[in-house]
């Protein structure tokens, strides 16, 4: 599964959430917050496919899925998401 199609499902399972996910200039930095009552994440604009998943999926993990179909590579992006959460090391690059 290409970078752009990893993208694609994670910005659904986010709208699924009811999370904005909204990619704007952000000095190369990811981010989620509540914004007037809305959460949203914030991607940096520049990012290739590749970070970007792998910054939605790090703000993603924490949210349940559980009852969500995704494909099985991006349901271990997730967990790896996840590890690092946690504060274990993860290889992203095998996942992507």
């Amino acid at each position: 599964m290409d970078d752009e199609t990893i993208c694609h499902h994670l910005e659904q399972l986010a709208t699924h959430l009811e999370i904005a996910v909204r990619y704007e200039p952000t000095a190369g930095k990811a981010g989620f917050c509540v914004l007037n009552g809305e959460k949203v994440i914030f991607i940096d604009h520049r990012l290739s496919q590749r970070n970007r998943a792998a910054a939605l999926a790090r703000m993603l993990c924490g949210f349940d899925s559980e009852d969500i179909f995704l494909p099985p590579v991006v349901r271990s992006l997730l967990a790896t998401g996840q590890r690092v959460e946690d504060g274990l090391p993860a290889d992203e690059e095998r996942l992507l």
